[in-house]
């Protein structure tokens, strides 16, 4: 996980930094007796931070903002910041940052009102959202896990929607639910007979010809959960039906399309109550220990 990091010393600031589908991520750890003052700079895109375990302080819009721990801090595009935050911690701290380029911020807001419309505005830099907050730490995890590209793109659609339509100025009303229910089930049998696929959000929300924000909402109305909860599903009742079969389990997290086995086996014992090894046949198999 990426709050799992490992531990650093007193004045030691470590950052893990990785991309996904053009985002920029970062978690940041620093050390206890350390201060995190920046400099004035601008970023090309929205930033979006979260304080896990430590609030935090920054000069934006000509004025200085305080961001709480648990709460949620937005930075839009071009805008000089600093953070002349010279406090000595007493203990090492955690904090989250996403980078979203206007683009993606702009495309989603047009998603959820079906029309072209301008970049979104968020009047408020300090957000005290739980939900939101909570969404963004569970995308960060998603994004640093080995989780199904339709989970992730699931959850990165999920925290961007709930910026987009509860904090920005002007926010885009979504219309009513639309859609038909045998175009949603033909994309649940599509991932009923293709779950092993790392299939992306776009590619499947496009079976329905539906955009990628209002497809996850019919989905959901129509079948009852997100589709990537319905396309785990589909892969641990094919494990299941792959393990009494008797398929070595070393291969069944491969052949259901999982990244590693140790995530099909936690996802199974979630949705079915007991290991792979604990649902195998008795006296199968002899690779079961642990798994």
């Amino acid at each position: 996980m990426l709050t799992d990091l490992a531990p650093v010393g007193p004045t030691q600031h470590r950052i893990h930094a990785w991309q996904y589908d053009g985002l920029l991520l970062e978690t940041h750890v620093l050390g206890a007796e350390l201060t995190n003052s920046l400099s004035k700079h601008a970023h090309e895109e929205y930033q979006i931070s979260y304080s896990v375990t430590d609030p935090s302080n920054y000069a934006y819009r000509r004025g200085r903002h305080h961001v709480p721990t648990g709460s949620v801090g937005v930075l839009h595009p071009g805008e000089v910041h600093s953070s002349p935050d010279l406090r000595v911690r007493p203990q090492a701290s955690v904090f989250h940052a996403l980078y979203v380029p206007s683009a993606r911020m702009q495309q989603v807001a047009a998603q959820i009102a079906e029309r072209p419309v301008c970049l979104p505005f968020l009047p408020d830099p300090t957000i005290g959202d739980p939900a939101l907050a909570e969404a963004f730490l569970r995308l960060h995890r998603t994004l640093g896990d080995p989780a199904s590209r339709l989970e992730q793109d699931s959850r990165l659609l999920a925290a961007l929607s709930r910026l987009v339509t509860r904090w920005t100025e002007a926010p885009p009303a979504p219309p009513a639910v639309s859609a038909s229910s045998r175009a949603m089930f033909r994309a649940r049998d599509y991932l009923n007979a293709h779950c092993e696929e790392n299939v992306s959000l776009a590619a499947l929300s496009q079976t329905a010809g539906l955009s990628e924000y209002h497809f996850c909402r019919a989905f959901g109305k129509a079948v009852g959960m997100p589709p990537h909860q319905y396309q785990t599903q589909a892969r641990i009742h094919r494990a299941k039906r792959l393990i009494v079969g008797v398929v070595p389990l070393a291969q069944v997290a491969a052949l259901t399309g999982f990244a590693q086995q140790s995530h099909s086996g936690w996802h199974f014992k979630r949705l079915v109550g007991v290991t792979p090894g604990q649902y195998a046949p008795a006296g199968r198999f002899s690779q079961t220990a642990g798994f």
